[in-house]
């Protein structure tokens, strides 16, 4: 129904905004869909502030039907930030081919760039830690890590590398700048 004020409601008789759709069941299908029937068309949403910010999501039927996030309106997919390939499930980030589970791109040659390609982030430190299993072996792992000493008020951060739990070995840059190893993070 639309009512006077403009809204419209599906499902309710008292849209609360512009469209407004509600249903009560526990049907888990989709409850708004969008569809492109044309073999060389996108679905996709825009989402704009109106002279300023555009953003659009949705299918990019001519690249092999990939999810993408794009920071434009129109044009084909030209700014695009995210994809996600259908067939592999690899995410990209500033990638529109992504080669692995989460494949993070800034482009060279750029005159600025503001950001890393990758930040991990909390109050206590951070952590990066790429990790491996042979079959029937033991585990290993490098893990790079930035950590806040509280004792000692200060960021510290180390390259710990092993081969299993039980061989540790930390590298790390001291104040000084030299290069210090040991089998204990402290």
């Amino acid at each position: 129904c639309i009512y006077h004020n403009g809204y419209v409601g599906i499902g309710t008789a008292s849209p609360a905004v512009h469209l407004h759709i509600k249903r009560d069941t526990s049907d888990e299908t989709s409850l708004f869909r969008l569809e492109e029937d044309g073999s060389a068309g996108d679905c996709k949403m825009a989402y704009v502030l109106t002279g300023d910010t555009a953003w659009q999501v949705g299918i990019d039927n001519s690249d092999a039907e990939k999810f993408k996030i794009a920071s434009q309106e129109t044009d084909a997919w030209t700014d695009t930030r995210f994809t996600i390939s259908p067939d592999s499930g690899n995410v990209g980030i500033g990638s529109t081919a992504p080669t692995s589970k989460l494949h993070s791109y800034v482009a060279s040659g750029t005159t600025e760039v503001k950001s890393q390609s990758l930040v991990l982030a909390n109050g206590e430190g951070a952590y990066f830690t790429a990790q491996g299993k042979k079959t029937g072996g033991e585990e290993s792992y490098a893990q790079l890590a930035v950590m806040y000493n509280s004792a000692l008020t200060q960021a510290f951060g180390f390259l710990r590398l092993n081969t299993a739990y039980d061989s540790v070995k930390y590298l790390w840059f001291d104040s000084g700048g030299l290069l210090r190893t040991s089998t204990t993070s402290s």
